[in-house]
């Protein structure tokens, strides 16, 4: 049987029972957040992340004081082996610097020899240059020079160093405590005699000499020296003896790198 009021009956099937109660959240075109959903955090927001590693701590205190430990050995073992490795270098210097071979001039051994020169015997003046290893170890491979000449004045840096090459030299050992004696240079006794005080005649004599110690990584080792000689005496007896006076230069009394030309006369042996 037909309702007797068809708008009522209308209403009723357009409007379901369970619509939403809010007609401004049915609005088209306004999507509905979902329920019991958290919205994703902004981005660079990062408090939640140092939230969880704050807990994270303090959950775990024995890992944290064994991480704080950890990292204060390290700190400190590492400042503990740099002093160590200073304190090895140190000790290491010392030692070579005791130990090692150190040569010096000594000085002259100087005297009188007859040698007969077309039937006649001439006398001349002999000099030679003392080396002495005064180190506790050997010096090895030492290459020296020697000259005694007459000059105006002091060698220059050319006549000092010499033009020499190793094959001119013949290489060899001063052991500790030892003297190495140079080859014997002779000039004849008239013009020796000569140089006297106020006399024009001057003779200079200068060498050096380079050489290496026995510790490994060691740099090489130069000695200079110059000499001039003021004057010459013959003693009443006995007849062969002579007497000498000689004065310092004003160069090329020196060792190692107080030397000016310590790289020229190093560079001499082979690296």
């Amino acid at each position: 049987m037909a309702s007797n009021n068809p708008k009522h009956d209308l209403s009723k099937s357009i409007r379901p029972k369970n619509s939403a109660r809010n007609p401004a959240k049915d609005a088209p075109g306004k999507p509905q957040a979902a329920t019991g959903v958290t919205p994703p955090p902004k981005k660079g927001d990062n408090s939640g992340n140092d939230t969880q590693e704050r807990k994270f701590w303090r959950k775990k205190p024995v890992e944290t004081v064994t991480l704080i430990i950890v990292l204060a050995y390290t700190v400190i073992s590492f400042f503990q082996w740099l002093a160590l490795k200073d304190s090895n270098q140190i000790n290491r210097e010392t030692l070579v610097s005791v130990q090692r071979a150190f040569v010096t001039f000594k000085g002259f051994r100087t005297g009188l020899s007859d040698e007969r020169c077309n039937s006649e015997v001439k006398t001349f003046f002999r000099v030679q240059a003392i080396w002495e290893n005064s180190g506790t170890t050997p010096a090895i491979a030492t290459v020296s020079s020697f000259n005694f000449k007459e000059l105006p004045d002091e060698p220059d840096e050319t006549e000092f160093k010499g033009a020499h090459q190793l094959s001119d030299f013949s290489i060899g050992t001063i052991g500790p405590k030892a003297e190495l004696m140079s080859l014997p240079l002779s000039i004849p006794q008239s013009l020796i005699l000569c140089d006297q005080p106020g006399s024009s005649r001057r003779f200079c004599s200068w060498g050096w000499i380079v050489y290496r110690d026995v510790f490994p990584k060691t740099k090489l080792h130069v000695t200079e020296f110059c000499q001039k000689l003021n004057e010459t005496r013959i003693p009443m007896a006995p007849a062969t003896g002579i007497a000498t006076e000689w004065a310092t230069c004003r160069h090329h009394n020196c060792a190692d790198e107080n030397c000016e030309d310590y790289q020229a006369i190093a560079n001499i042996m082979p690296k």
